[in-house]
């Protein structure tokens, strides 16, 4: 399969069109390129093993090739040359073909090699200094994520998402239960303890984020948008059957709304 000299990578979405550059790149020398396109190829299709060999033969860090022989084998256990890559890596020589004679040593000082130029992942385009301390992808400024030992890539740091933040619709609903009892409960205490009830609103918030917490272990945004909804909308529902004086029920949905908030972050 042919391949153009040059390919907008950015704008490219069809892997065997990436996968072809790459290849293309590599055997140009244009590793740069070849690591942009076939870094693109894998994450728009991790399960092409052909596209993770071309990338091992490209990257510049022995983590990198180690992690791209790794995921062929996962991929396709029989392939020779990954098998042959990796048992190359483990055991130090850098020529896998012992057939292949060796050049001879040179006996002159050898000047240190020019530090090869990374470029974003993300951005093929930037030059940047930077890796993600989870995954070695060079990403620029704009894609780095600050976290207290390094910088995240995008992809690493959503992987790292606390399922406590992982909301489902089923959550939701329990969560939105039980604030909503909770409000008919305390909009209906109002009716009976009137003033007093200010007193027992934080509890009642405190209590309504410990039963939310035990019933779905999930907090967040979305939860705490369905408990102060919920919440409202139960004291809402027993105002419209009782006589319930509407000072304090506000003063209590109040209370109660900012305690399960803040209680629910």
């Amino acid at each position: 399969m042919s391949s153009p000299d040059t390919l907008d990578i950015a704008a490219t979405e069809d892997v065997a069109t990436l996968l072809a550059y790459g290849e293309s790149a590599a055997q140009r020398n244009d590793k740069a390129n070849a690591r942009a396109a076939l870094r693109k190829a894998t994450r728009l299709d991790p399960h092409n093993a052909p596209a993770w060999l071309a990338l091992a033969q490209v990257v510049g860090t022995f983590s990198e090739r180690r992690q791209a022989f790794e995921r062929v084998l996962e991929l396709d256990p029989g392939n020779v040359a990954a098998r042959g890559g990796l048992e190359a890596l483990k055991s130090g020589v850098s020529n896998p073909h012992p057939e292949v004679e060796r050049p001879p040593i040179d006996p002159r000082p050898l000047t240190p090699p020019a530090a090869e130029a990374l470029f974003c992942y993300r951005h093929p385009d930037v030059e940047t200094g930077l890796r993600c301390i989870q995954c070695s992808n060079p990403i620029c400024a704009k894609c780095a994520q600050t976290t207290p030992v390094g910088f995240l890539c995008p992809d690493c740091r959503k992987a790292r998402r606390s399922p406590l933040y992982d909301v489902t619709p089923t959550d939701v609903a329990k969560g939105a239960a039980v604030s909503f009892v909770a409000g008919a409960i305390g909009a209906f205490a109002t009716s009976i303890f009137g003033f007093f009830i200010i007193f027992f609103a934080a509890l009642m918030g405190e209590t309504v984020m410990r039963v939310i917490t035990w019933a779905t272990n999930k907090r967040g945004p979305v939860m705490q948008a369905a408990a102060g909804v919920a919440l409202a909308l139960g004291a809402l529902a027993v105002t419209q059957f009782l006589p319930v004086r509407a000072l304090y029920a506000v003063i209590f949905v109040v209370v109660g709304i900012a305690t399960v908030v803040t209680r629910l972050k």
